[in-house]
């Protein structure tokens, strides 16, 4: 933490453990509070407010030019009181609890969609070491595999038949998941429409 008064002098310089942080703010007189606009500074802005500060959130491009010195905790709290100080600029605006629920179901949906991108890889990948191709798109995979499982068990293994089906099963599994959280995505209040996967 790096604070300073009305004139640019320092009149703090601290490190303080996240269960203090609140408590010391709440002693303070209302102020105005710079912030670094990462993960968890929405939920902080939102409570520091709460306590009567008028609260900042700068993203780093922003912050960058005040820094003179290599980066560290200390020297980029520095840097965000000179940032916080100057005339505003442009703020991150600060998102509601609301607001941020709802990027919880894209990011989820996001995670999920790359873990069947590596099912279907690893499927394919598993399938081309017993000289079995599927060309590439995962329509045509879905569309292909249950064949191939039943054709190809002279070419393949009881066992890979037996990891093959379980990967199968997943892809199902996951394809289930990302329509949910389409659903979801439609269901929320002024959410744009998910994207084909």
């Amino acid at each position: 933490m790096h604070g300073g008064d009305e004139h640019g002098k320092v009149v703090i310089r601290k490190q303080w453990s996240r269960s203090k942080v609140l408590a010391y703010f709440a002693q303070l007189p209302a102020c105005r509070i710079g912030m670094e606009a990462c993960g968890s500074a929405h939920y902080w802005g939102r409570e520091l407010q709460k306590l009567g500060h008028e609260v900042r959130l700068m993203a780093v491009q922003l912050i960058k030019p005040y820094r003179t010195k290599p980066k560290n905790d200390r020297h980029e709290a520095e840097a965000l009181g000179e940032a916080v100080s100057r005339p505003p600029r442009r703020v991150v605006p600060m998102k509601t609890v609301a607001q941020q629920a709802g990027r919880t179901v894209p990011r989820a949906r996001e995670l999920v969609v790359s873990e069947r991108t590596a099912v279907a890889t690893q499927l394919r990948g598993l399938l081309l070491e017993y000289g079995i191709t599927i060309a590439a798109g995962l329509s045509r995979l879905r569309r292909e595999l249950p064949t191939l499982l039943t054709t190809t068990k002279a070419v393949l293994p009881l066992l890979a038949r037996t990891v093959v089906s379980e990967l199968q099963t997943r892809l199902q599994e996951l394809d289930e998941r990302i329509t949910g959280h389409a659903g979801k995505l439609l269901s929320w209040p002024n959410r744009a429409r998910p994207r084909s996967d």
